[in-house]
């Protein structure tokens, strides 16, 4: 008998020593991410599912169902899988959301491929203002090489909370707030604004943000951060222990830059008015006039440079 759990979380643990001294050299110090399933139940919707299916003599099978939902007054779009990629696109023109689901299982042969696919099941529906979108994995998947992976159009303006292990995540278009995390893969955004906290343990993080108008957070422990804001108006910080990381911001920013790196040179486009002993590893300072946010960068071992858009 296999033994099922129900949809996921994904639960970030950060210890991070924080700096409260400018003089003091921060360290980061990230456990990484602990996996929690918890059961979810979803309420009724107006939901409309579809589903194609292939396989071949390999073992290998594949199997998409397509479910569309509405999103009248929904202000969260969670999503979260185990094994797959999340790639969301939002829309001015839509009030539905519509999800793709590809699952693809290898194993012994086709005939097992089918039975195991139909262990994972995946939910699609509404919880008050809250669209959700989980897959229920078999804890135990005996050998089998499965994943479920999320393609989404949605409309714009909404909430994403988005979380998986092996996959990466992807959100083009406008949205309110995202809050994007995964293990082994890649995070990148365009387009959007508001409140970002993206992270990754073994990938790169890339955004391109017309504003970020609340506090932003950008961190990995291997892969490089390259983050591009029209507006920056709020603080931001950027942190990976392996890897280069820059951030550009536009040509009429003021306010200061705390930039240090273990190993790496740290720089600047903007003149800063030092408020420490420059070194090459540090440069922590004020730019223009002040008094606007905060920039953080902070690399164990890369290079770390504020750029001027």
């Amino acid at each position: 008998m296999t033994e099922s759990v129900g949809p996921g979380v994904i639960r970030e643990t950060v210890e991070t020593r924080i700096e409260e001294n400018p003089a003091k050299t921060q360290w980061l110090n990230r456990s990484i991410w602990t996996l929690s399933v918890l059961l979810a139940g979803c309420g009724e919707s107006n939901l409309t599912s579809s589903f194609d299916s292939s396989g071949d003599r390999s073992g290998n099978y594949t199997v998409t169902e397509t479910h569309t939902i509405t999103a009248a007054d929904a202000r969260r779009l969670i999503a979260e899988t185990v094994n797959g990629s999340i790639s969301i696109e939002t829309r001015p023109d839509v009030l539905s959301v519509t999800v793709d689901v590809t699952k693809v299982v290898r194993g012994p042969s086709r005939q097992l491929s089918m039975d195991f696919v139909r262990l994972l099941e995946t939910e699609v529906g509404r919880v008050g203002d809250e669209v959700l979108i989980k897959t229920t994995w078999p804890r135990n998947t005996n050998g089998y090489d499965a994943s479920a992976r999320y393609v989404v159009i949605a409309p714009e303006g909404l909430h994403l909370p988005l979380g998986t292990v092996n996959g990466s995540i992807v959100v083009d278009g406008r949205v309110a707030e995202t809050d994007a995390k995964t293990v082994n893969g890649r995070v990148e955004v365009r387009g959007a604004s508001g409140s970002m906290s993206l992270a990754t343990v073994n990938g790169r993080l890339e955004a391109r943000l017309a504003e970020v108008s609340s506090e932003s957070q950008f961190a990995t422990v291997i892969g490089s951060i390259d983050v591009e804001i029209d507006a920056a108006t709020s603080p931001v910080t950027a942190t990976t222990t392996n890897g280069s990381i820059s951030v550009t911001v536009g040509s009429e920013f003021a306010g200061q830059l705390d930039a240090r790196t273990g190993t790496g040179k740290a720089g600047s486009d903007f003149v800063v008015n030092p408020l420490q002993p420059v070194r090459p590893n540090r440069l922590v300072g004020r730019i223009g006039a002040g008094g606007g946010p905060e920039i953080h960068l902070r690399s164990g071992n890369g290079n770390v440079r504020l750029k001027r858009g």
